[in-house]
């Protein structure tokens, strides 16, 4: 497992300096978003190598029994 922090708290425009992608098998992309006040933590999944995955943007939070995927709210 190799793990990068970036300097940016917001609107990350690139994951480093070097090319290291190509190295890893799976990229997820980890931070915050600011919405109407509110901070939340955001979980984006950007490279799964030989297997499908949903590009979406999902809310996470930390809680007492673990990481928790927020349920994606429908507009129908």
């Amino acid at each position: 497992m190799m793990t990068y922090e970036l300097p940016q708290l917001f609107g990350v425009s690139k994951l480093s300096d070097v090319a290291a992608s190509h190295m890893a098998d799976n990229v997820v992309l980890l931070q915050y978003r600011g919405v109407t006040g509110l901070m939340s933590r955001t979980l984006t999944v950007l490279k799964t190598r030989a297997t499908d995955h949903r590009s979406g943007v999902r809310e996470f939070q930390i809680t007492a029994d673990g990481i928790m995927l927020v349920p994606v709210q429908t507009t129908e």
